[in-house]
């Protein structure tokens, strides 16, 4: 599995990786980690403990064996922040700006495929 440490580097990973899709895991994986419901629909978001170690945080791909690590606490919280800045630092609304880019996709796959152009036999 590959293992990121920078957010940065996932962020990265993950618009080059989803290409079009890519906002949908960026909002999950915020919705994941700024509720701490731990369960997504993209990520899971896993609490390591080890014996005298501080308590670390893993947010694990469901499909796509990757996951980035999170050595503290600190670096969690900082988490949606670093993504608020990155994605919609005007609004800062991870829904609004989710629901913007899913817009978007929307129309663009309209002008890709209209139903008038479809003859509805293949040749």
């Amino acid at each position: 599995m590959k293992t990121f440490h920078e957010v940065a580097d996932w962020v990265a990973y993950i618009l080059d990786k989803q290409d079009e899709y890519a906002y949908r895991y960026i909002a999950d994986a915020y919705d994941v980690v700024q509720s701490r419901r731990n369960i997504g629909l993209y990520f899971n978001l896993i609490r390591s403990v080890e014996s005298n170690a501080p308590q670390r945080f893993l947010l694990v791909s469901k499909h796509g064996g990757h996951q980035l690590r999170f050595e503290n606490e600190t670096g969690l919280q900082k988490f949606p922040d670093f993504l608020l800045d990155r994605f919609c630092p005007t609004s800062r609304d991870m829904n609004a700006w989710h629901e913007q880019q899913a817009t978007w996709h929307r129309e663009d796959d309209d002008e890709w495929v209209k139903p008038e152009d479809m003859t509805g036999s293949l040749k």
